[in-house]
């Protein structure tokens, strides 16, 4: 009886290590679709494109894997609920910022455009992102943000 009390009471210990891990695991989204890119200079890349967010603090984190590239791209997004479209931090006013980095660190100076959903012509949700008109990224498929 006494072991199994202890068993018990050490369960219960680990509960909340259990917990919090099954709920960070929800609070991740993948999503996988085809997505191209398209640049000013004539660049045109096609493939597939696995996204993942995630909320950090006020925060939606944003990695970008695209299947022609090594190294994914990172964006930092206030996690505002009446942002649908996110525009550079440079503009103080701004409530719907977006800024780069490498995952860990984010430079609030980034050339970020645009980043957010759009629906296309025939209604389709498609997700995507821009430095100007010289980089221009269109994922094929809506822009999931964890609740």
């Amino acid at each position: 009886m006494k072991k199994i009390k202890a068993f018990l009471i050490f369960i219960s210990l680990l509960s909340p290590v259990f917990l919090a891990n099954i709920v960070q695991a929800q609070s991740v989204i993948n999503v996988i679709s085809s997505c191209s890119v398209l640049t000013t200079a004539g660049i045109t890349e096609r493939g597939k494109c696995k996204i993942k967010t995630w909320l950090e603090g006020n925060y939606i984190i944003v990695e970008v894997k695209k299947s022609w590239d090594r190294e994914p791209s990172y964006f930092r997004l206030t996690n505002n609920p009446e942002c649908k479209l996110w525009g550079p931090a440079l503009d103080n006013d701004n409530p719907c910022k977006a800024v780069t980095g490498d995952g860990k660190s984010w430079d609030d100076e980034s050339i970020v455009v645009g980043i957010g959903e759009h629906t296309d012509e025939n209604g389709n949700k498609t997700f995507g992102y821009s430095f100007g008109r010289a980089y221009n990224l269109f994922y094929d498929g809506p822009f999931v943000i964890p609740k």
